[in-house]
């Protein structure tokens, strides 16, 4: 199955000054079993969010283009970092098969990070729509205190949505990244049926009623559509 995958680089002068020499490496073992029917999708999240690269079709798919674009781009001292993730996952909303977003970061702390969108927003978006976000950090922070406060976002952030904090220097975890992301499964389902219907009925509007029962749970869906002329 196809994976959609959003990455949400931090773009801050913090990330810029002490880790760029680590990116190149990071991107291209992130992406080395990634393969050329996954959608990758790369966002840059400084003051403003931009996307800067989107592979939708096979032949668009190039890693050291990727990893290249994730070492670039104008830094800022302080980053959006909540409404990066928000898009990236609205981004993700009508994609079919397996969806994650992942973010790498500095780990340093951005008194602006979730000003704009709260981290219990991005928490009901993911959850509702079972969209795992990971968290890649460099732990960067110097302060202890500040330190703590990051590090428990993030984990509130990847613990509520079922994804992982992982260290941008842990290796093993990293090169089994994408071995990760392809057992996701996407919990929803595509329903396709055929109808007899008489010539009267044509351009007319039909109500569709899907009821779904499932371990002592139920759910229903009012929808229609028009039959064709």
């Amino acid at each position: 199955h196809r994976v959609n995958l959003v990455r949400v680089q931090e773009n801050s002068s913090t990330m810029r000054e002490r880790y760029q020499e680590y990116l190149s490496s990071l991107a291209l073992t992130l992406l080395k079993d990634i393969r050329i029917s996954d959608r990758i999708t790369v966002v840059r999240a400084g003051e403003q969010v931009r996307t800067v690269y989107q592979a939708i079709r096979e032949s668009d798919l190039k890693r050291r283009e990727i990893a290249r674009i994730l070492g670039e781009g104008e830094v800022t001292a302080s980053v959006n970092l909540g409404k990066a993730i928000f898009d990236a996952l609205a981004g993700l909303l009508d994609a079919l098969g397996p969806r994650r977003v992942t973010l790498i970061t500095s780990g340093i702390y951005h008194p602006i990070a979730f000003r704009q969108y709260s981290l219990q927003r991005i928490v009901q978006l993911a959850r509702a729509h079972n969209i795992k976000v990971d968290v890649i950090s460099y732990q960067g922070e110097d302060d202890p205190e500040k330190d703590q406060l990051v590090r428990s976002d993030w984990l509130e952030l990847t613990n509520s949505t079922g994804g992982s904090y992982i260290s941008a220097f842990d290796e093993s975890r990293l090169k089994d990244y994408y071995v990760d992301l392809t057992r996701d499964l996407d919990h929803r389902y595509v329903i396709t049926y055929r109808t007899e219907s008489d010539e009267v009925l044509r351009g007319r509007y039909v109500d569709l009623r899907v009821e779904v029962e499932y371990a002592g749970s139920s759910g229903l869906a009012d929808a229609g559509y028009f039959i064709p002329e």
